[in-house]
């Protein structure tokens, strides 16, 4: 491949054990997704999934969480002409990866601000909506967040909780 993605997947994907390998191929992967040809190579080749695993696998990692979370934030969303649309629906499974990935680091500002900007891009799905709406912590922990952190989470966790309670 011409922009190295599938090689910091794999490598990703083979060591999913190795928190400095998934810190730093999060990372990269943020930074390559700022272009959105090399976005859709990203996606393409299960970046999506292997970023959730990072998130999963390395919950108890603030650093591993905020880059990952932040870098499927970026692939979620491609920005154009008519501002922010959705790439990725995020399946029930996946928001309670994110949602419990929160939870873990609860006292982490970097993480519920990060974890929130994603359920706020689930929020313009309808499954995703959906998924969000029916996680039983997730209204919980967003509450948390917000009490937390209000100068950093009150804007986003307000938006998501009024698209749950619709």
């Amino acid at each position: 491949e011409k922009n190295g993605i599938g090689a910091v997947l794999n490598g990703m994907s083979f060591n999913s054990n190795s928190e400095n390998i998934q810190y730093h191929g999060c990372g990269t992967i943020y930074a390559l997704a700022s272009d959105d040809d090399i976005k859709q190579d990203i996606i393409d080749n299960g970046g999506f999934d292997v970023l959730m695993n990072a998130v999963q696998d390395h919950k108890y990692s603030e650093e591993v969480t905020e880059k990952a979370i932040g870098a499927l934030v970026k692939l979620a969303v491609s920005e154009n002409e008519e501002g922010p649309s959705k790439l990725c629906a995020i399946n029930e499974d996946e928001i309670g990866t994110v949602v419990d990935a929160m939870k873990v680091n609860a006292k982490s500002v970097k993480v519920q601000r990060i974890g929130l900007c994603l359920l706020e891009v689930a929020t313009r799905s309808r499954s995703s909506l959906e998924s969000l709406r029916e996680d039983p912590l997730s209204r919980q922990i967003i509450k948390e967040a917000m009490r937390n952190f209000p100068d950093d989470c009150q804007e986003s966790g307000g938006y998501v909780l009024e698209n749950i309670d619709q």
